[in-house]
């Protein structure tokens, strides 16, 4: 079994570094533009098949871009945010510049709080000098682990394998052995979104029968 704590801490470096850099911005988190950052959150909200209030969970949220979306686009619908973030300095950052009392933000690799969905976007596409089996290996338990705290279903992107051009810092994911491994380990509801003009896709995945926990 892979040590999480020994193929995150770079990660961790490389964003604080990039924090201090670029600011909480698009560019502090490895984004190109605030268009493709918007297309990226489009798809991953496909998720959201209910007209009730619902709660999320932002798992690598950043700068919290995504709260501002999910914000502006289904308003008092969204009851509770949760960002989770790896870097310390981006979580202070976020709370200072995110001040909705809904909005909640934990420097923390798990997630703490059951929530009806969970979203994870560009999260695993850095791995830098970790291994491609370790790296997959890591998303693989993180997904199970996360899948166990979404009560409606869960969302996340992936740089494809389909491409000819390899960054080695970069972690790229074939969409059919993904599409197998959640259709086998989290649950057969689900869809994958490869017809976007971006070199990713998008895994939409809801559990069966989609109802509201108390947690």
């Amino acid at each position: 079994m892979v040590d999480k704590n020994n193929l995150l801490k770079p990660i961790e470096s490389l964003y604080s570094d990039s924090l201090s850099e670029h600011g909480a911005s698009p560019q502090g988190v490895g984004w190109k533009s605030i268009h493709e950052q918007q297309m990226r959150f489009e798809k991953l909200t496909e998720l959201i098949d209910t007209e009730e209030d619902f709660t999320v969970a932002d798992y690598g949220c950043g700068y919290a871009a995504m709260f501002n979306f999910l914000d502006e686009r289904f308003g008092s619908r969204l009851l509770e945010y949760h960002g989770y973030d790896i870097c310390e300095g981006m979580i202070e950052a976020t709370k200072a510049k995110v001040t909705d009392s809904r909005a909640q933000f934990y420097c923390s690799d798990t997630v703490i709080k059951p929530v009806d969905y969970i979203f994870i976007s560009g999260t695993y596409n850095v791995k830098l000098k970790s291994g491609e089996d370790d790296w997959r290996e890591f998303i693989h338990s993180n997904l199970l682990e996360l899948w166990a705290h979404s009560n409606r279903g869960l969302a996340f992107n992936l740089f494809t394998t389909k491409v000819d051009y390899y960054e080695s810092q970069l972690f790229y994911g074939d969409p059919g052995e993904f599409f197998n491994f959640c259709l086998k380990h989290l649950s057969p509801n689900l869809k994958l979104v490869h017809d976007y003009p971006l070199y990713e896709w998008t895994m939409l995945i809801h559990h069966r029968q989609s109802s509201r926990k108390v947690s």
